[in-house]
């Protein structure tokens, strides 16, 4: 008896109730169980103040956001989504897709002058009332980009925990296979060494002209790799070649792989100025961490392109709507081609 009583104790200190089989019982002796997860808030939508009922709305929207779901990028509120394949990427978060978090942070409802109740789903004008917030007043957590394998922070610590981080304004979402790398804080001349040597097995097969080409591709990987600790913008990598099949594509593939886990999408460049501009704007709002514009077969020079890679922030006519969007420039750039030419101001920025 003395034995199993000290067996008891030793449990419960543990936080588990031994019961006479040998299994374990939920709540130790003597504790409370846990309690009731909190309801949530439920809102009349007739026969009050549209300002309350979008003020309820948007109280019960910011108390769910935990967390973080939505979010604020270019003066608008945005969320993150991801491809059939799983590629996450960064959305706006229009009225329809604001009526499901909406749904999701609070119940609505109407009643009736008899006192009966009715299961509404949100008001479409509540999540446009919402919307036409001050962006300042949402006070939802700012968001930059999405990554999806650990990254440096600007104070040079490494975000390695899925999810958003306030520090960096980054949210991190590791591709499959990538969810336990651990990078650690301060390496030593060792790790430095195995990198490199992974460095060597990966692209040490290209056919490299001169060891200044070689240089430059590590560059090229260095800088995907650390895009988010420099503060202004970063050179367009042109991988050339004078003979096709000699790999230029497979190595912007092999870069894309260390930044996502996941083969690259590659993009074309347009002849068209037009084209360049609504391309960019695209692929700018989704903010992916690396643009490749594979097989480039005509001279690049347009004043899109060259706009973007030496600016910080790009501003432009959203695709099919009269408004314009703000967004930062965060990711890396890489051009593949057979002899590659560079016109107007292009050279420099390459």
């Amino acid at each position: 008896e003395a034995i199993d009583e000290a067996i008891l104790q030793a449990a419960i200190i543990a936080g588990q109730d031994v019961v006479n089989d040998g299994s374990t019982a939920s709540t130790p002796p003597g504790s409370s169980p846990s309690p009731a997860v909190p309801a949530i808030p439920q809102i009349q939508v007739n026969d009050r103040p549209f300002r309350t009922i979008c003020q309820d709305g948007f109280d019960a929207l910011k108390s769910s956001n935990t967390p973080p779901q939505l979010f604020v990028r270019a003066c608008r509120i945005a969320c993150i989504e991801a491809t059939e394949l799983g590629r996450p990427f960064i959305a706006d978060c229009e009225e329809t897709k604001l009526r499901h978090y909406l749904a999701h942070a609070a119940d609505f409802y109407e009643l009736s002058a008899r006192g009966v109740r009715k299961e509404v789903p949100p008001p479409l004008d509540v999540a446009k009332n919402i919307q036409a917030r001050n962006p300042a007043s949402w006070g939802f957590p700012v968001l930059e980009a999405v990554v999806e394998a650990p990254t440096l922070r600007p104070d040079g610590t490494v975000l390695a925990q899925p999810g958003y981080d306030a520090a960096s304004r980054l949210y991190l979402v590791p591709s499959p296979g990538l969810e336990d790398i651990d990078v650690p804080e301060q390496p030593c001349r060792d790790h430095v060494e195995v990198a490199l040597d992974v460095i060597r097995d990966a692209i040490g097969d290209f056919p490299f002209v001169d060891q200044s080409s070689y240089a430059n591709a590590v560059g090229a990987m260095v800088t995907s790799v650390c895009r988010h600790i420099i503060s202004g913008p970063v050179p367009l990598a042109l991988f050339d070649a004078t003979t096709q099949g000699t790999g230029k594509t497979l190595l912007a593939e092999v870069i894309a792989i260390i930044l996502t886990g996941r083969a690259a999408e590659l993009s074309s460049a347009p002849n068209d100025p037009e084209e360049w501009r609504k391309q960019l704007t695209s692929i700018l709002i989704e903010a992916p961490p690396l643009v490749i514009l594979d097989n480039v077969t005509t001279t690049l020079d347009s004043g899109d392109p060259a706009k973007v890679i030496t600016g910080e922030m790009h501003r432009d006519r959203v695709l099919g709507k009269s408004q314009t969007v703000s967004v930062p420039v965060r990711c890396s750039w890489i051009a593949t081609g057979n002899n590659l030419q560079l016109g107007g101001d292009m050279a420099r920025r390459c």
